[in-house]
């Protein structure tokens, strides 16, 4: 008798921790599903011109896209630091994204293009989200620098990944072309291997901000 109840007692003990951890994991993914939430409604309101950042009203801000190429601006949402909850970006036509995230409540820039030399995308590879500033517009080089943020706007890892070729007739890298991964030199096949790695995210298969 001894021997069982000693053994119910561990039963209820396990027990007891195991509806605690689901416990704790319910109420972490709650308050990330709050936050999140939260933070989307921020950003609606500063697309809906309801809030201002850095002086501006988001429609003075991209009134350029529809005055010079008669588009409207596109925002999208996604996690770019990977902690869950997701950041605005929206489409500044030429140089890529203006990346908006939330800290204490108040509307930051986490990160931006600036110029068709060095054009804000997000990628994915090795099961990570990156920022990347890239420049493959340009004639003799194709540029990648690709950031990790953490969720407090902190770089973690920086990747660049180079091939320059100015002298090609053909404006097209070959073997004899200068290929570089974090600035060490390497081959063409371990450029294009690196490349591979990385890919830029697929904006028709995210959330649409409205």
């Amino acid at each position: 008798m001894t021997y069982i109840k000693y053994n119910k007692d561990i039963i209820v003990r396990i027990v007891l921790f195991l509806i605690v951890i689901v416990f704790i994991l319910l109420t972490v993914g709650c308050s990330k599903a709050n936050t999140d939430a939260d933070n989307k409604i921020i950003y609606q309101s500063y697309i809906n011109d309801e809030l201002e950042f850095e002086g501006e009203l988001f429609s003075q801000k991209y009134s350029y896209l529809k005055e010079d190429f008669d588009i409207e601006p596109a925002a999208y949402y996604y996690d770019v630091d990977d902690d869950g909850e997701s950041e605005l970006l929206v489409s500044t036509y030429y140089y890529g994204f203006d990346i908006y995230d939330i800290r204490s409540g108040e509307l930051i820039m986490l990160d931006h293009g600036d110029g068709t030399s060095d054009v804000c995308v997000v990628f994915t590879g090795n099961d990570n989200t990156y920022v990347g500033h890239s420049d493959f517009s340009h004639v003799g080089r194709q540029c990648l620098t690709l950031f990790k943020y953490d969720s407090k706007g902190e770089i973690t890892e920086r990747i660049s990944i180079n091939a320059f070729y100015e002298d090609s007739e053909n404006d097209v890298y070959d073997e004899n072309s200068e290929f570089t991964y974090n600035d060490e030199e390497i081959t063409m096949d371990q450029y294009e291997e690196y490349m591979a790695m990385y890919n830029s995210i697929d904006f028709d298969t995210i959330e649409q901000a409205k």
